[in-house]
């Protein structure tokens, strides 16, 4: 069902480019002109973001290889497979601790990417595919591990 829905959005796009009016777009394909509008209007900026990240990126980069100042929108170009894909990458741009880059995905615990609002199993095992979780040391641990503590002179009965 997701496949035959795109399949239709995308028609409903390329029709209306050709100047094929939404009442006539809504009767033909049975749905409301409200919802013509809306995929309209979704679709369109959607399109238009992706062929920005396109030419900037590449048609399917490898995230890996990318920095981590990369905008997390980029992963967008990726796995379209996962029904609303696309909408669900942009949804964690948004909420109370948006991820604007991939730096911020990376450094995210599983826990922490696992109680955000709107991740579910499949979109976690996706964007973990993609965006590994970073261990990264920290400056602190490195100095303290190098470091010997001196002998106590005082000891415990």
């Amino acid at each position: 069902m997701p496949k035959k829905r795109r399949e239709r959005n995308h028609a409903i796009l390329r029709l209306s480019k050709l100047g094929v009016r939404p009442s006539t777009l809504a009767v033909h394909h049975g749905l409301s002109c409200g919802r013509i509008t809306h995929i309209l209007t979704t679709h369109a900026s959607m399109d238009e973001r992706r062929a920005d990240l396109e030419q900037q990126y590449g048609r399917n980069p490898d995230i890996a290889k990318l920095s981590d100042d990369t905008p997390i929108d980029v992963l967008i170009l990726k796995n379209q497979d996962v029904h609303g894909w696309d909408l669900r990458v942009l949804s964690l741009s948004k909420g109370p601790a948006p991820l604007r880059i991939l730096r911020d995905l990376r450094q995210m615990t599983d826990a922490e990417l696992q109680a955000r609002s709107g991740v579910g199993k499949v979109l976690f095992n996706e964007l973990r595919k993609l965006c590994p979780h970073e261990t990264t040391a920290h400056p602190a641990r490195e100095l303290i591990e190098g470091y010997e503590l001196p002998p106590v002179p005082w000891t415990v009965s």
